[in-house]
């Protein structure tokens, strides 16, 4: 993050976490740089704060949302409506994103990193950066994705620019420019 902000001097950043710990490291490693800094659990932001935005950087905090685990296949099934609200909106999410259910019987959900990027899309921040380190993933390359999607609460089409990369604190900038983006 130090040398993204060298190379970005204009940049005027916000970092987010849930950790007073992890973001008392950050002050130290980021001291030279005008950063402000936010304690509070990301799922709780409202989306009118982070509609301020230009870019959305996640750098190794997929893995830190809530996840359910021991999800069944049969919460797949239609005629299941008597599932707990946490199966029910993990149902609606596969069904509004077309995502395809696994092909095993249980399998675990982050379903809390899935809300976040709905939440940096529902506030319609141009550029979103993710990335989790996983001894298990390969990439040939970054990867660039146009998510569409119908999102029930606005009834209307959105587009979000998403670019993913398994690179080795969350960090909201407000760009004055970028000559990269």
């Amino acid at each position: 993050m130090r040398a993204f902000l060298h190379l970005n001097p204009d940049l005027q950043a916000t970092m987010l976490d849930i950790s007073p710990f992890l973001l008392q490291k950050q002050r130290e490693h980021l001291k030279d740089n005008a950063i402000d800094y936010i304690l509070r659990d990301f799922l709780d932001i409202d989306q009118s704060f982070l509609q301020r935005f230009d870019i959305a950087i996640c750098n190794e905090n997929l893995g830190d949302f809530p996840t359910a685990v021991n999800v069944t296949a049969d919460t797949f099934e239609v005629k299941r409506n008597d599932l707990p609200p946490l199966l029910l909106r993990i149902r609606e999410i596969f069904a509004l994103y077309g995502l395809k259910p696994p092909d095993q019987e249980l399998f675990h959900f982050n379903i809390g990193a899935i809300e976040a990027l709905e939440k940096l899309c529902l506030a319609a921040i141009p550029y979103i950066f993710l990335s989790e380190h996983s001894c298990e993933a390969s990439t040939r390359s970054c990867t660039r994705h146009t998510l569409t999607y119908n999102h029930p609460a606005t009834l209307k089409e959105s587009r979000c620019r998403v670019m993913t990369n398994t690179l080795s604190s969350f960090l909201i900038c407000r760009l004055r420019a970028l000559p990269w983006l």
